[in-house]
């Protein structure tokens, strides 16, 4: 399992993603989860609707001030 397996699985729940089974990890089986992703418009208004949410979130700027606010103004002391 790699990093991005749990990424995957969310967006193939969402119904932007096709997850394939070890079994079907072959070229043709490939060729097959790739055309429906392309060919299928659930999957492409799948996509869109998460797009939309992800342009719904604040901008990463807001993220940085807010955990700037949790960190102390300056370091703490090294211990002795």
């Amino acid at each position: 399992m790699r990093a991005d397996q749990p990424e995957n699985a969310r967006a193939a729940a969402a119904g932007a993603a096709r997850v394939l089974p070890l079994g079907e990890l072959t070229a043709a089986g490939v060729r097959v989860a790739l055309r429906a992703i392309l060919e299928e418009p659930a999957y492409r208004a799948s996509a869109r609707r998460l797009q939309a949410e992800l342009h719904g979130l604040p901008p990463m700027e807001h993220t940085v001030h807010l955990l700037g606010g949790l960190a102390p103004a300056s370091p703490p002391d090294p211990p002795a």
